[in-house]
């Protein structure tokens, strides 16, 4: 164990707290306890008790009493249940930066258990410690780097109870941890009120689409812009958007860099990295690039590299057309996948899609959501700058032992 006398302080201190902080092995100050054993895949249909799910634990700082699945709990069986202030950690994880993520329990209620791939951890003596401030610093990047070091195994990676219970961690006084807790607890509602904000704008812009567009059966929508009327035209995708293959554009070397011209795949990453390639850059944008096996997409505005041989890159056949609307249009009549193929030529550019009588229709829906997309964006921006200030926040509260 480390000299317990070691000067620790973290870089940003709130007014009226001083001196070092305090080094404590967790096993002096708390126990570890298992989740639940011996337990069937029947013991979690229709059962009398509550329990808290792996992804639980992964995806939340605090936990409440509230919306859990139930698993069976038969008299007097031997289990552990959940306390207030208990901190829950996942165990295992197919990478070790996955394993030791925290929750705290906020809520003090009988009868909730734990996913046996999780333990809990309780304190000796709870009125002498803030849980939540301990929460949080598992989180920080020096938690995060604690666990990732007591994480054991090649293809599976694991964190041992006893192995956790010998890792030190650096303690102010209880007054710091509380006023700790309280400012990141503070930030995380913010975050919280903004990403709320952010679901908002989404669907609102998702209830709007099914009031502009009409629905299957349907040739007009319920809303129409003042001075449009008439019946919408069917067409096929295919009429509307010709395709163009990537290879012209693909990327020589996964070797991505911070800056420099955007490496995009259709799906849900997007944006792989960066490249210093001055070649066989896709610069006729706007364009749809569309994944032909998983039949994802995006709408992109920027010059960009493509990564995979399955991109096809879509654009419109009369450019008097619009290519947004095109593209609105496309993810509303998309068609789960079946097969593992290439779809677009065989099957997306199939489909039927309605269009306005006029340009100008189409030009008007055009705008109105695009402009929903910039409010989405900036909402997004602002949502992303709040974690930033977090994270950068919670290594200046955190001191790290080496």
């Amino acid at each position: 164990m480390q000299d317990k006398k070691q000067s620790l302080v973290p870089e940003l201190r709130f007014p009226g707290f001083e001196g070092d902080w305090e080094v404590k092995s967790l096993g002096e100050i708390g126990s570890t306890y298992a989740g639940l054993s011996g337990k069937s895949k029947e013991d979690f249909v229709n059962g009398n008790a509550q329990y808290i799910t792996f992804l639980n634990v992964l995806n939340n700082v605090v936990i409440d009493n509230t919306n859990h699945p139930t698993v069976k709990i038969k008299e007097n069986e031997n289990q552990n249940d959940v306390k207030y202030g208990d901190l829950l950690f996942n165990t295992s994880s197919e990478t070790p930066e996955e394993v030791g993520f925290c929750a705290m329990m906020q809520d003090n209620k009988p009868n909730i258990y734990l996913n046996s791939f999780c333990f809990g951890y309780r304190f000796n003596v709870l009125k002498d410690y803030q849980p939540l401030f301990l929460a949080y610093y598992f989180r920080s990047s020096y938690g995060r780097r604690l666990m990732t070091k007591l994480a054991q195994g090649v293809t599976r990676y694991n964190l041992s109870k006893s192995n956790f219970l010998k890792a030190e961690i650096a303690f102010p006084s209880l007054p710091e941890q509380q006023k700790i807790a309280e400012c990141l607890s503070s930030v995380d509602n913010l975050i919280q009120a903004e990403a709320d904000q952010l679901q908002a704008l989404k669907d609102h812009k998702k209830g709007l689409m099914q009031q502009l567009f009409p629905q299957e059966g349907e040739t007009t929508p319920k809303l129409r812009f003042p001075g449009f009327e008439g019946e919408w035209e069917v067409k096929k995708l295919g009429e509307i958007l010709d395709y163009e293959q990537p290879t012209p554009y693909l990327v020589s070397s996964d070797s991505y860099q911070k800056d420099g011209t955007p490496v995009l795949t259709a799906g849900k990453t997007f944006i792989l990295g960066y490249t210093d390639e001055t070649f066989g850059i896709y610069n006729k944008v706007p364009v749809i690039i569309f994944d032909d096996f998983v039949t994802e997409s995006k709408y992109v505005t920027f010059p960009f590299k493509a990564k995979s041989s399955a991109m096809k890159m879509l654009s419109l056949k009369d450019n008097s057309d619009n290519l947004y609307f095109a593209y609105i249009s496309m993810l509303l009549n998309q068609k789960p996948i079946g097969d593992h193929k290439r779809h677009w030529i065989s099957e997306t550019s199939q489909i039927f899609v309605t269009v306005p009588p006029t340009k100008a229709e189409q030009q008007k829906i055009a705008e109105c959501l695009s402009s929903l997309d910039e409010g989405i964006a900036a909402q997004q921006e602002k949502v992303e700058a709040l974690r930033e200030h977090k994270k950068g926040l919670m290594q200046k509260l955190f001191p790290t032992i080496n």
